[in-house]
């Protein structure tokens, strides 16, 4: 299997974990993950059971059809459509004339292009950045580790392909 669809399978996971965590993260405290194709990292103060709890729920539920789970509102993913959305609306109206109007016509497009970008992330995040397809995909580990007063978990996967 490729780097790649392991990654965006490890994403996946990440995002389905992280949002069966985050009802019970207090209002003052984050979470973020970070997806690679040897597995994911989990940063935030939460405690390791929780962690595998989740990460088991997730591997269960999204298995079982929840598909939407992969797919989170937060990602990386949708900040970077948002950026290129917004900076291509800008020089698309600011390329040709510099005058008062151009500047706010550059606004209102940049505002257009970030409203259109939620559910543009959320596609680009389906069909390229995620997957839910979970059928090889076993967790080995779950591992803590707490660097410069962070919490972090790595949890291992592998691809079972005999």
């Amino acid at each position: 299997m490729h780097f790649l669809d392991k990654t965006k399978r490890n994403h996946g996971l990440e995002h389905a974990a992280i949002s069966l965590l985050m009802p019970y993260m207090t209002s003052n405290k984050l979470i973020a993950g970070y997806s690679v194709p040897q597995g994911f990292l989990i940063l935030g103060q939460v405690e390791t059971e929780s962690v595998q709890d989740a990460v088991e729920e997730a591997l269960v539920r999204v298995k079982s059809g929840e598909a939407s789970l992969t797919i989170s509102e937060y990602c990386g993913t949708n900040i970077l459509v948002s950026a290129l959305l917004t900076t291509l609306a800008i020089m698309t109206t600011l390329r040709k004339k510099k005058n008062r109007s151009s500047i706010f016509k550059a606004i209102s497009f940049s505002s257009i292009a970030l409203v259109l970008s939620v559910p543009i992330g959320k596609i680009v995040q389906k069909k390229y950045t995620t997957s839910a397809d979970f059928d090889l995909l076993k967790v080995c580990k779950i591992s803590k580790f707490s660097f410069l007063g962070f919490t972090l978990h790595w949890v291992e996967t592998v691809y079972d392909i005999s």
